[in-house]
C-alpha cells in the first residue's frame, strides 16, 4: 500500500493513543515520538517481547484514528518495526534525548517528566 505521512493531528492523536496504550498495561514508558513517518519509543517491556506491546499499541492507534476519520482504511503503520536494546545508562540518556529532539522536527512528543505537554 502506499505510504502514509501523518499531519500534525494525526501524530497528536496516534502518540496519545499508543503512549495510553502502553501506559494502561504498567508498561514503564519513558519517552515516545510520532513523526510525519515513524515513531520512537523508550520504554521498558518485563516481559522482553516489545513487539507484542508495540504491536497492541500500534493496532489500537490505527482502530482508534480509522473511527475518527484521522487514517486510511488500509492501515497507518508497516508490519514490522525495529527495536533496538538500550546496552547502557549511556546509551539510555543518548536515547531519551534523540527522541526528545524530534520535537524540533515537527513530532508529536510524549514525556513522563511532562506528561500533558505535547
Amino acid at each position: 500500500r502506499p505510504s502514509v505521512y501523518l499531519t500534525i493531528a494525526q501524530r497528536r492523536r496516534a502518540s496519545e493513543e499508543m503512549v495510553g496504550s502502553l501506559l494502561r498495561r504498567k508498561l514503564e514508558l519513558i519517552v515516545m515520538s510520532v513523526d510525519r513517518v515513524h515513531f520512537h519509543a523508550l520504554c521498558r517491556f518485563p516481559d522482553r517481547n516489545s513487539r507484542k506491546w508495540i504491536g497492541i499499541a500500534k493496532k489500537e492507534s490505527s482502530h482508534y484514528l480509522k473511527v475518527e476519520g484521522l487514517a486510511p482504511l488500509g492501515g497507518l503503520w508497516t508490519v514490522r518495526f525495529k527495536c533496538l536494546p538500550v546496552e547502557d545508562r549511556s546509551h539510555q540518556l543518548w536515547t531519551v534525548r534523540y527522541i526528545r529532539k524530534h520535537a524540533k522536527k515537527g513530532a508529536a512528543v510524549w514525556d513522563f517528566r511532562n506528561p500533558e505537554k505535547r
